[in-house]
């Protein structure tokens, strides 16, 4: 059942945003993206995978920030960045995931 949850919430995604041309090798460059503050409607919708990540223990932050690197995409809903510093290789960190509302997928 949470594997179908996911599927749609995914599904619903990739009908929705436009896919940035960083990931047509594989994101090499190791570009992050990040939501505009006006993809209010896109920010909701990840509060299903969010509920899966709580009920999962798996550790998540919201993460936001004003200036989160190089601006190297743009879209009506997100940027892709370089990061201005980078962790060292092979140190972990947790993807960021925003919070939102209830979602549109009932």
């Amino acid at each position: 059942m949470d594997d179908e949850l996911f599927t749609k919430v995914d599904d619903w995604f990739i009908a929705r945003l436009p896919y940035p041309p960083f990931y047509a090798d594989g994101n090499t460059i190791r570009a992050v993206p990040w939501f505009k503050p006006g993809a209010a409607c896109l920010i909701d919708a990840l509060a299903p995978l969010e509920d899966l990540l709580r009920r999962y223990g798996v550790a998540y932050d919201v993460v936001r920030s004003p200036d989160p690197g190089t601006i190297i995409y743009e879209d009506d809903f997100q940027i892709g960045v370089l990061p201005y510093v980078r962790r060292p290789a092979g140190s972990q960190v947790n993807a960021p995931v925003v919070s939102g509302g209830n979602g549109p997928y009932g």
